[in-house]
């Protein structure tokens, strides 16, 4: 909730379940990925501005996509973009795909591509893989 209430002045939070603790951070991830590291009973929450239009159902969520870093879903792509810049407009892509609903997509920083598809981790567990470090899992939480 704090975070929430400074607005622009809280880029990023992270919560720890175990200890029932919230840390407000004073920085993002951007050029900084590899800082991440996954931790169990925790979470790392991050602020991004998206230009595609929110769904109205979507509108009020407190965030509109969940990424996994170095996850992907195997096998399961509906569209592929290359020469994509950011993680931002892999997103948005997802977000403005007419075609298909697009629930998750997977974004490769080394290569700039983005996969689009209509699965997610939970409709196909079974291929939601270990991927390489430059893949982030996207999965649209609308």
């Amino acid at each position: 909730k704090r975070c929430l209430d400074d607005s622009g002045e809280c880029p990023a939070f992270a919560v720890d379940y175990r200890n029932n603790r919230c840390f407000k951070l004073d920085r993002n991830t951007q050029g900084r990925g590899q800082e991440i590291v996954s931790s169990p009973g925790k979470s790392y929450f991050e602020k991004i501005c998206v230009r595609a239009a929110i769904p109205p159902q979507c509108r009020e969520n407190k965030w509109h996509f969940e990424r996994v870093p170095g996850r992907e879903l195997r096998g399961l792509d509906d569209r592929q973009r290359t020469l994509v810049q950011s993680r931002r407009d892999c997103i948005e892509a997802c977000l403005q795909e007419t075609t298909f609903l697009c629930r998750s997509a997977e974004y490769d920083s080394a290569t700039l591509n983005c996969r689009l598809s209509r699965s997610d981790r939970r409709s196909n567990p079974q291929e939601y893989v270990t991927a390489a470090t430059t893949v982030e899992y996207l999965e649209n939480q609308c």
